[in-house]
């Protein structure tokens, strides 16, 4: 089957990172790449997530909404001097960074 692997093989778990070492890789080729539904790992992470799931559902069923919203943007190239433009035509206050 191509592409078939465990979704939560991105997470940055020590429970999953601890079969990407040379003398567990067996275990991850057998299981993060291949049979991923039995691994103790992935069966834990997905009850944990499923709980988190239903620990944010309000009474109607609904996802309830995040407290606070987080916004991440990068900005690339020469900022400094964007900055600078956009406080000299008015558009950022003076102390803005």
């Amino acid at each position: 089957m191509r592409g078939r692997h465990c979704p939560f093989l991105n997470r940055n778990d020590a429970r999953c990172g601890e079969h990407f070492r040379v003398d567990q890789l067996r275990h991850a080729f057998t299981h993060c790449f291949n049979a991923y539904e039995r691994c103790p790992s992935y069966r834990q992470l997905l009850s944990e997530r499923n709980e988190s799931i239903r620990e944010a559902m309000n009474d109607d069923g609904h996802r309830q909404p995040s407290p606070t919203p987080v916004v991440t943007l990068t900005i690339q190239g020469r900022h400094a001097a964007t900055f600078r433009q956009l406080r000299h035509c008015g558009h950022l206050p003076a102390n803005a960074a």
